[in-house]
């Protein structure tokens, strides 16, 4: 197994999927996920589906590696995010492993295949961080935007509402 962890839904798959995960992480990840969707539902209401269609992907980094965190679904349609990080990567790849994600989501790559192809690359700087950082570049509509932590309560709220003019 490469150093990809992998935890949420894809096109793909008819639910979760999850790689390189142990019980205690899948099952923190879940939690905290599952968490940030009840309460990005609840702050957006009725935007909350239109806002979460559309949302940049968050990048973030830290002293376990890097990768990236998007606004996904499963083949029926249930949304729900797909968390993905290559350990002993840094800010630098988190690029390559969003180009990776977006392609198995166009392709219909499964997870088996998603996490071969994170497997090849080869982690770029190492991150030297302390604590994790987390942020996005925006997008049609979305401004820039940036956070702290492992698990940053309200990121998901935050995903989704950084729009322009909003």
């Amino acid at each position: 197994m490469s150093g990809a962890r992998l935890f949420g839904k894809l096109p793909a798959h008819g639910d979760f999927v999850a790689r390189g995960l142990g019980a205690a992480e899948r099952d923190a990840l879940d939690a905290w996920l599952s968490g940030e969707m009840l309460a990005a539902r609840a702050a957006l209401g009725s935007d909350f589906e239109e806002r979460y269609d559309r949302a940049p992907p968050w990048r973030f980094a830290g002293p376990d590696g890097a990768g990236v965190l998007v606004a996904s679904v499963d083949g029926v349609g249930r949304r729900f995010p797909l968390y993905l990080a290559l350990a002993g990567a840094g800010d630098d790849t988190t690029e390559q492993v969003e180009d990776l994600v977006y392609r198995a989501f166009g392709e219909g790559w499964d997870v088996d295949r998603l996490v071969a192809e994170v497997g090849t690359l080869v982690p770029a700087g190492e991150s030297g961080a302390s604590a994790s950082r987390w942020w996005t570049l925006g997008g049609e509509g979305f401004m820039p935007a940036s956070c702290e932590g492992e698990r940053p309560e309200g990121l998901l709220a935050k995903m989704l509402s950084s729009e322009v003019n909003a």
